[in-house]
């Protein structure tokens, strides 16, 4: 995990206290598994066809859904 140490100076002596960076996670080299990813990327963009052809209006709402999904599949978050 990444840590920052905090070091202040109290009345007699000096205080350090570890912190724990939770906002940015541990960054490693370490492949994910993505291949549920990848299947919601390819049912998704099964589904974005489907919308497509027979109802256009709805296509903007597979939109997400297969961006998403390619992005975490490509490991990009």
């Amino acid at each position: 995990m990444n840590n920052k140490l905090l070091i202040w100076k109290s009345k007699k002596n000096i205080v350090s206290i570890k912190i724990d960076i939770i906002f940015a996670g541990p960054m490693s080299n370490e492949k994910r598994n993505t291949k549920g990813y990848w299947a919601l990327c390819i049912v998704s963009g099964i589904a974005l066809t489907l919308f497509t052809i027979f109802l256009p209006q709805a296509f903007w709402l597979g939109l997400p859904t297969f961006f998403g999904g390619m992005a975490m599949a490509m490991d990009w978050v």
